[in-house]
């Protein structure tokens, strides 16, 4: 199947980390606490100054009229958006830098060489050329399945099932290379082994270690009792069972049909985006996508839970807008005339779809149907 959308076309820069100080003081830009995420130097010294002047001199007036926005946009960042892409070709990771309130302005990709000398910027001339690519890896050229399946969990219940499915896609591994197939049946310290080197060792390949930069802002790294906790309530939640018999849990069709999915992982997309609350104070806004085939996932963080679906294209590319916007980072306060979350019961909305009840969603201030997999009107 074609992809419906193009990879973006950038034009990049490289800018010395030492020279963006003293431009930032040349150009009187004033800074701003979310500038601090780019790790930009501190050089208020005369000879990085001289260096600075030198190479700005150097460069064509074109490149000055681009360079001066990406250095204003360094200084004075709308938001700040870390992204990172998983798939068969290695990682992509970088970050996207918006200084207005529209996705329609231009944006910059913003990254740093191995040497820690240079940002490497890529200058986008709208915010929806970010917003396309991040489709075509949702999308990733492959058909979608249906299914319907949500699973709300504690973060350490989210480690524990994340955990468990690394785990299961190792054992397939072994399994194919012994030439040998038995019931997948692990004990609590299988369980934990693997969840423990999910947090020791980042590799990207397996999917703990994906999600994680998404709850460290929120939790303490688990104990092996916080797992042992998480994966008892696992099995009361229906993705275990446990087998008296063999000491040991299994999982039940529903935790199968997960297992078995993500081994076809195709890429794995991260979303973060850091803005300024109405207090002033930082705020953060992400989800977790997991593109298989032919499902696709997403684990979306709710009030100090996790919620970890399948979903359809189309609100998919929903969940990424809002994260990418500004408009929605900083969050904003509900109006009088939007939607506002339950103060009592019988105060539910009913899908005007499909007639099941909705789900409030904190993050998006927005009520929500699992069943159709979209937002209710507001």
């Amino acid at each position: 199947m074609e992809t419906p959308v193009q990879p973006l076309e950038a034009k990049k820069y490289v800018i010395p980390r030492y020279a963006v100080d003293h431009l930032l003081e040349s150009f009187q830009i004033v800074r701003t606490e979310l500038s601090e995420l780019l790790d930009i130097p501190d050089t208020n010294q005369a000879d990085w100054s001289q260096y600075a002047e030198q190479w700005w001199k150097k460069q064509s007036e074109e490149d000055q009229f681009i360079l001066r926005k990406i250095i204003t946009a360094m200084g004075s960042p709308v938001l700040i958006s870390n992204i990172a892409v998983a798939h068969e070709y290695g990682l992509l990771n970088t970050r996207a830098v918006f200084t207005s309130t529209r996705l329609e302005d231009p944006a910059f990709l913003i990254g740093v060489d191995d040497e820690e000398q240079n940002y490497h910027v890529s200058y986008v001339d709208t915010g929806n050329e970010i917003l396309a690519t991040m489709v075509m890896y949702l999308d990733a050229g492959a058909d979608f399945g249906e299914t319907e399946f949500t699973v709300r969990m504690s973060l350490y219940e989210l480690i524990a099932f994340f955990g468990l499915m690394d785990l299961y896609r190792r054992s397939e591994y072994i399994a194919m290379l012994e030439h040998a197939r038995a019931d997948f049946r692990v004990g609590y310290e299988e369980i934990w082994k693997s969840v423990d080197d999910g947090m020791q060792y980042p590799d990207l390949r397996w999917a703990l270690p994906f999600i994680l930069p998404q709850l460290i802002h929120d939790i303490q790294p688990p104990t092996q009792n916080d797992i042992n906790t998480a994966v008892q309530s696992l099995a009361q939640k229906g993705v275990l069972e446990w087998k008296q018999d063999a000491e040991a849990f299994a999982l039940t069709d529903p935790g199968l049909f997960a297992a078995m999915s993500l081994m076809k992982t195709i890429n794995k997309l991260d979303i973060t985006s850091f803005g300024f609350n109405d207090a002033g104070k930082r705020a953060r806004k992400g989800a977790t996508f997991i593109r298989t085939d032919p499902i696709l996932w997403t684990v979306m963080l709710d009030e100090g839970e996790a919620i970890f679906s399948s979903i359809k294209l189309d609100p998919a590319v929903d969940f990424v807008r809002e994260i990418l916007s500004p408009t929605i980072v900083p969050a904003k306060k509900a109006t009088a005339q939007k939607a506002e979350a339950p103060q009592e019961a019988g105060q539910t909305p009913m899908c005007p779809k499909c007639g099941k009840p909705a789900t409030w969603i904190e993050a998006y201030k927005r009520w929500y149907c699992y069943s159709c997999q979209e937002y209710l009107p507001q």
